[in-house]
């Protein structure tokens, strides 16, 4: 016979599982399964350790654990049965494909197809597209372990050639991208990831924002924390990708190549100095900056070259900066290599330096000079010893 304790846990399992069933049957009808479903999997676990109803789903998909959220969707942690895989899959939110139209659905369905075309080892693969309840799509993407750029920039303090040599592997990912007539539309640090083994992968192309700040702004007040950085504030609105927006998505002109290469350096620039280019507030002022086409300078510790870089990429014109991605890498990594071949040099005017220095200082047993003498020397260096001007000669860049 049972104990009345073990009897009394019997119960309130069976009590909260129907009262779970009860929760998400009700969540069902009013459109928001998947968040219940998902919320008290969770809960369950932690208290039971046990599943005392089926895992919330997604088509086949069966969803393990949210991973993030913003405007326009919710991605999770899934797992693939059929392929015994685990996934990452991104849930576009009911209301907002309803408010899109089959216009803008037909698009994204298209972009998201398109994408999942494109294999190149700095892009986030795209598995499989579809639709789920209520009218939302899904899209089932390669998991990877790892951490956004803006938390690896934000781990350790990090040298302008690492962050470049990151920064480049992301760009690749972008102009495989738009070789294949794909614009990424909202490139940041947060869509970007970096895996443990330093691997680099730019994600959501084509799927987190319209191509117009217009249909951008009735999105953004839905906006929360996770996979959409909340950056800047106006009017109560919570607005993460302006910051980084090319001049011509806050005119509502056309999203082009050129656009992403302007958030690509809007981002490296903050990586590199601690700032933006564009300074800003509130959306009017981060407007009336940009407008004005003319970054804030440079700070010491990074090549003024890469800043010219940058600088182009971030022309008021599209037409004015670099005239492709591969362009832009290019100049990248021309400053790498510049930086790289002058380190050999640096360190050989080093030890020149430091061995005349050691050949002029008196040895063990070498008569010393007078007083008198010893003060001349150092009142009147002879041209065989060290200018300060020859030291700064051995300091490598930076």
């Amino acid at each position: 016979m049972e104990s009345p304790k073990s009897q009394s846990l019997v119960d309130l399992s069976a009590s909260a599982a129907f009262a779970e069933t009860r929760v998400v049957e009700a969540a069902r009808h009013e459109g928001r399964s998947l968040e219940a479903q998902a919320a008290l999997a969770s809960v369950k676990q932690r208290l039971f350790g046990i599943d005392v109803m089926p895992r919330p789903s997604m088509g086949r998909f069966e969803l393990l654990r949210r991973l993030g959220s913003g405007a326009m969707g919710v991605v999770y942690e899934a797992y693939d049965p059929d392929l015994d895989r685990r996934v990452a899959l991104k849930v576009l939110r009911p209301e907002v494909a309803a408010r899109s139209g089959l216009k803008a659905r037909s698009r994204m369905l298209r972009e998201a197809q398109a994408l999942a075309r494109l294999r190149h080892p700095n892009v986030t693969m795209v598995y499989e597209v579809g639709e789920g309840e209520g009218e939302s799509l899904f899209i089932a993407m390669e998991l990877v372990e790892g951490q956004t750029l803006k938390r690896w920039l934000r781990s350790r303090r990090r040298s302008w050639r690492e962050i470049a040599e990151v920064f480049v592997q992301a760009g690749r990912g972008l102009s495989a991208a738009h070789r294949a007539g794909l614009v990424h539309r909202d490139f940041k640090p947060d869509n970007v990831i970096v895996d443990d083994r330093g691997e680099v992968r730019v994600v959501d192309f084509g799927l987190a924002r319209s191509s117009g700040l217009g249909e951008l702004l009735p999105t953004l007040d839905d906006a929360e924390s996770g996979a959409v950085a909340v950056e800047l504030t106006c009017t109560g609105a919570v607005l993460g990708t302006p910051a980084y927006m090319a001049p011509e998505q806050f005119q509502g002109g056309a999203v082009r190549a050129a656009s992403d290469q302007f958030s690509f350096c809007v981002s490296l620039f903050e990586a590199l100095y601690g700032r933006r280019p564009f300074p800003g507030n509130d959306l009017p002022s981060l407007q009336r900056s940009l407008l004005r086409g003319k970054p804030l300078g440079p700070r010491r510790g990074v090549p003024s070259r890469l800043y010219r870089v940058l600088q182009r990429g971030l022309a008021l014109e599209p037409r004015q900066r670099h005239r492709s991605m591969d362009a832009l890498l290019d100049e990248l990594e021309a400053c790498l290599r510049r930086s790289a071949a002058r380190r050999p040099m640096a360190l050989l005017i080093g030890l020149a330096v430091a061995g005349a220095i050691g050949a002029w200082m008196p040895r063990d047993g070498a008569p010393e000079l007078p007083v008198a003498a010893a003060r001349s020397a150092r009142c009147e260096p002879t041209p065989d010893s060290a200018s300060p001007h020859r030291l700064a000669m051995a300091r490598p860049e930076r």
